[in-house]
């Protein structure tokens, strides 16, 4: 559980970036989009907070369904590492719609909190999980298929720093 929460704390330290990155910026930075085809920052970080909560939402699902007892195979490794190998490269794709509608305005103060909210959220996971569970089909990535724990964790961290060079970018 300990190895698992140490794990998260890498996506942690990403997330604090973002936060650092946004508190401090007008209202007109953090909404702006360079086009009608880029997101804005407010929308890169609304993005990444449905995506975790999701992540959350769907492992908390099947925990409670007692979904998770397949064991993690090799086809799913060989999927998580081509999926963090797309990220890695820079590779866009099109979000699934159910993580890319936005609300009109959201608040630096807003995401800030939805950030702690699913930190505390994902962490009480990772603290209760039992190990019997880390090698098992815990979460179903839209594109890639199944991942267990440690796969999720992976991704979540790719994805953080796949956005977080969006959010670079956007702030020149």
């Amino acid at each position: 559980m300990k190895d698992l929460v140490q794990q998260y704390n890498k996506i942690q330290t990403v997330k604090q970036w973002y936060i650092d990155s946004i508190k401090d910026l007008s209202e007109t930075q953090f909404q702006d989009k360079k086009d009608e085809k880029t997101w804005s920052i407010a929308e890169v970080c609304y993005h990444m907070y449905l995506v975790e909560n999701g992540t959350i939402k769907l492992i908390n699902k099947n925990l409670k369904e007692q979904k998770v007892n397949n064991k993690s195979t090799l086809e799913n490794w060989i999927k998580n590492k081509l999926t963090i190998l797309v990220l890695q490269l820079g590779i866009k794709f099109k979000a699934p719609k159910i993580v890319s509608e936005f609300p009109s305005n959201i608040t630096q103060e807003e995401i800030i909190t939805l950030f702690q909210q699913n930190t505390n959220d994902f962490t009480s996971i990772l603290e209760t999980l039992p190990k019997t569970l880390y090698d098992k089909q815990i979460f179903k990535h839209p594109m890639a298929g199944q991942f267990n724990i440690q796969q999720t964790l992976n991704f979540s961290l790719e994805h953080y720093q796949h956005h977080q060079t969006q959010i670079k970018n956007l702030l020149r």
